[in-house]
Order: structure tokens, then C-alpha cells, then sequence
């Protein structure tokens, strides 16, 4: 009864502070809701002459840590709440009050069973950053390597967790109305849970940092910094500690070593390799997580939020973008239906002339003057129109590319991500699209499956015998069950090879 009054205040308190801070255009989307709060209003008007985006981007730091990450999260899905408002929220920051360092000491004490000094010849009282889930504190461990300790703010689980619950609730209250649907509210709850859940175990991240190192083993230029596992646990993260220049400093420092022009190429070559050859990408490449090496090289760091994109989505994506180099748009129709992102009944003339629409003007332009990151952007309104169900890892992407880019241009102003990605969408559209390397991909596919066979061979043995022993069924039953299985399983292997 307590914990049903706390949650019922909790809500009441967070559409209060909606409406006081400007943002209660969010409550109208919702009836009933919106017309109860809107005596706030009132309160609330020293926020005339914001912008939605603006309003919207304070309320959600007002409300805390949780929906901090959440309107993160909001400036990657434009097609939620439209192109201006993710603009407002991209440039959101986490940079909350630090902890106390006597917190920091227990938490590091509890975390790895030891006092910090007996594993710390140093660290620095003061951290680097305190974000909205955590803080960082320069250390130098007994060994003499200098190291960045990641450490979760307290209590910030029981907090997550019990915040999330009350976007569950909303979410669910919204698709009660058939208009919402689409915007499959409660899958974005869920993508945004997951997400945060890893971020609150630091394992996941230092895994994540792990694999990115061992893709990116392949290209010179890339830095990542090494993890140390033994100061590594649920709430602290451990890292190599990287010295270099910010990507403003850098531009201001104006270092005649490093080459501002091949540092931009570098970046948007480490995309196209982790985004489409590694379908695993760094999701959060804004400038803060780039540091430049004094050796020119590019170090990425913080490694919570990470993209991932399934084999055929890179396939399908690297064909369609590699159609509109080709201007082949029913080609370009012909990929967006087969991969399921138009429904079936989609006239596909008609869609490939909306693909000519947006392919057509940006060849007229100079290609140093063609955003990749903004065709992706209208294709997605365009076949939003079409009714495309929302896909959250393309528009991740997208986002992605969006940032890369920017960042890209503002190193290299004549930055040609044509000239760039075309030869390598060549090259990945001819080593992926064999029949060789196709067969080898189903052949890995029906390999999982049979692995998985005699374990599902001994959960319906184990069923079927629970149900002869309550049922009386003669082992012949249990026979002609197995061998129902077995077709089933080769049915399932078949598919997969067509």
C-alpha cells in the first residue's frame, strides 16, 4: 500500500514539474492527463520564448539522472520527436555535482575487497567528470600506470529502476490509443532499460571497450585504451589513462604535427569499418569521447552506449546507399522491400520514384557538398510515409553518422564522404554479396542451430516424459513426438539456406 502512495506522488510530482518548466506540450499528447495538469501552466510562463527543444531539454534535467539519459537517447529518434527538438537534446549534458570522495573510497573498498591505497599509490581527490551516471578520478596504480577510474554514482540503480517504471506505465497508458502504436513507445522503454541496465554494470562497458579494441586491431590509426580487469567491477571501470588534445583544442592549438585533414578521413574510415565490416559501433562519438594522441592518432573513450547492427542489416543498408551511388532506385524500392522496411503491399514504383526524389538533387551538387548523414535522414522521413514500423539500431546509425560527420567537416571543411565511402562500399558490396561468402554465412547459421539440437532434443525428451507419466502415454506417442522434432528442425535448417 506504502510503495503504490510513493508511486502515485512520484508521478504526480513529475507531470507538476513538467508543467512548471514549459514542457507541457509533452502532457496534451496525452488525454485526459494534459487537461488535469494544466492549472501548472501557470507557473511556468518565465519559459515564454524557448523553444520546445529548450524546455524540453531543462525539464528532463530538472527530473533527474534517468531522464537525462533518456533525452539523450531522445536526440537519436528524430521520428519521435521531430528533427528540431533532437537537435535541442543533442547537445544535452549529464555534468552533474561529484559525490563525495569519502563515497569513493568505500565504494572502491566494497568493489575490490582491499583499501584503495594498498592498490593506488595515487589518486586525485577531485574528479575529471561527473556525469548523470558516474564520475572519474585520474589514478596511478603500484605498478606506475596511469589510470582513468569510471565509479557509478550511489544508489543510481534503485533510482533507475524505480524511474523506469513510471515510463513503462506512460508508454503503456499511450498505446492504449491506436494512433500511437507506431511509435512502439514501449520498445524504446525497453531499448532505453536495456541500454542503462548495461551502463549500470561497468563489466558490460569494459567488455564493450574489449571488443571494439580487438575490431579496430586493423587500423593504425585507431587508439583504444587498454582495460585493467583486476581493478575492474560492476561499479568501477578501469582504464588506460590517455594524454592528447580535445578536438576544440586541437583546432586552437593549431599543432603543425598533426595533419587536422587526415585526421578527418581517419574518423570517417573508422566508421564505415565499425558501422557496416563489424556491425558493432561506437554510438557516442561526439567530440568529448575523441581525444587526438601527440602521435596523431584517434583514441576514443567511454564506451557506454554502443550501436549494433544484425549481418542483414548491414547488408540491406550497404545495398540501398550503395544504390544511390549507382542512381539504380528500383533497386533502392526493390531492398527496402525485401528487408522488410516498407510493407508488402507497397507500390514499388512509386516508392522508387520518392528514392529518385532524394537521389536525383544531390547529384547536382558538388560531391564535397553531399551529406550522407542527411540522405539517410530523408530517405527515413520518406519511408515513414510508406509506413516503415520505427527501426531503432538504423536510426542509431543514422545519428551516429550524423555526429561523425559533423565532426568530420568541422576538422575538414572540404570533407567528401563520397569519395571516401564510395571505394570501400565497393569493395564491402563485392567480399559480402558473393555466393561463396553467403554460403558461408548460412553454413555458420545451421551450424548454431545444430549445436542447439540436442539440447532441445533432451527439453522435449524431458517434456514428453512429464507427459507420458500424467497422461499415460505409450512410449510410441513419445516416438512420433521426436521424430515431429526432427522434422521441424530440418524444415527451420532449410530456410535458413534459402
Amino acid at each position: 500500500m506504502l510503495s503504490a502512495i510513493i508511486s502515485i506522488f512520484y508521478i504526480f510530482r513529475n507531470f507538476v514539474i513538467i508543467n512548471i518548466y514549459g514542457a507541457n506540450f509533452v502532457l496534451r499528447q496525452i488525454p485526459y492527463i494534459g487537461f488535469i495538469f494544466s492549472p501548472f501552466c501557470v507557473m511556468g510562463l518565465h519559459n515564454i520564448g524557448k523553444t520546445r527543444g529548450e524546455r524540453l531539454r531543462y525539464v528532463l534535467l530538472k527530473l533527474g539522472p534517468t531522464f537525462i539519459k533518456l533525452g539523450q537517447l531522445l536526440s537519436t529518434r528524430p521520428d519521435l520527436v521531430g528533427q528540431k527538438i533532437s537537435e535541442d537534446l543533442s547537445v544535452l549534458q549529464d555534468k552533474l555535482p561529484p559525490f563525495d570522495y569519502s563515497k569513493v573510497k568505500k565504494i572502491i573498498k566494497n568493489e575490490l575487497k582491499e583499501d584503495i591505497y594498498s592498490l593506488f599509490s595515487s589518486i586525485e581527490e577531485k574528479s575529471c567528470s561527473a556525469a548523470s551516471i558516474s564520475q572519474v578520478h585520474k589514478a596511478v596504480t603500484k605498478g606506475g600506470e596511469v589510470v582513468a577510474l569510471k565509479i557509478l554514482r550511489p544508489g543510481i540503480k534503485r533510482r533507475f529502476l524505480r524511474e523506469v517504471r513510471f515510463l513503462y506505465l506512460i508508454a503503456a497508458f499511450l498505446d492504449l490509443f491506436g494512433s500511437l502504436k507506431r511509435l512502439k513507445l514501449k520498445q524504446v522503454v525497453e531499448m532505453f532499460r536495456e541500454t542503462v541496465e548495461q551502463e549500470l554494470d561497468l563489466r558490460f562497458e569494459a567488455a564493450a571497450a574489449d571488443q571494439f579494441k580487438e575490431n579496430m586491431s586493423g587500423c593504425p590509426n585507431i587508439y583504444v585504451p587498454k582495460i585493467f580487469w583486476n581493478f575492474t567491477s560492476q561499479k568501477i571501470l578501469c582504464t588506460e589513462w590517455i594524454d592528447g588534445y580535445k578536438i576544440d583544442e586541437l583546432k586552437k592549438s593549431k599543432q603543425k604535427k598533426i595533419d587536422l585533414k587526415q585526421i578527418g578521413d581517419y574518423l570517417i574510415n573508422c566508421y564505415f569499418v565499425q558501422a557496416y565490416q563489424y556491425g558493432f559501433f561506437h554510438a557516442d562519438m561526439h567530440p568529448g569521447n575523441i581525444i587526438i594522441t601527440k602521435d596523431g592518432k584517434i583514441a576514443f573513450i567511454d564506451f557506454g552506449i554502443m550501436g549494433k547492427l544484425s549481418y542483414d542489416d548491414r547488408i540491406y543498408v550497404t545495398q540501398i546507399i550503395y544504390g544511390f551511388v549507382k542512381r539504380d532506385y528500383d533497386f533502392i524500392a526493390k531492398m527496402h522491400h525485401k528487408a522488410g522496411y516498407i510493407p508488402k503491399h507497397t507500390n514499388l514504383k512509386e516508392f522508387s520514384l520518392a528514392c529518385r526524389s532524394i537521389g536525383e538533387p544531390i547529384f547536382g551538387l558538388p560531391a564535397n557538398k553531399i551529406s550522407l548523414a542527411k540522405m539517410l535522414a530523408h530517405l527515413f522521413q520518406v519511408t515513414e510515409k510508406y509506413g516503415m514500423e520505427t527501426q531503432p539500431q538504423l536510426l542509431l546509425l543514422q545519428k551516429t553518422l550524423v555526429i561523425i560527420e559533423g565532426v568530420g567537416y568541422s576538422l575538414n571543411p572540404n570533407l567528401n564522404m563520397w569519395e571516401l565511402g564510395e571505394p570501400w562500399l565497393k569493395n564491402w558490396v563485392k567480399d559480402n554479396l558473393n555466393i561463396e561468402k553467403k554460403m558461408k554465412h548460412y553454413a555458420e547459421e545451421f551450424c548454431n542451430i545444430m549445436q542447439e539440437t540436442p539440447k532441445i532434443l533432451d527439453d522435449v525428451k524431458n517434456i514428453s516424459d512429464v507427459i507420458a507419466r500424467k497422461k499415460n502415454y505409450q512410449r510410441k506417442h513419445t516416438r512420433v513426438l521426436y521424430l515431429i522434432i526432427g522434422v521441424l528442425i530440418g524444415c527451420l535448417a532449410t530456410s535458413v539456406m534459402h
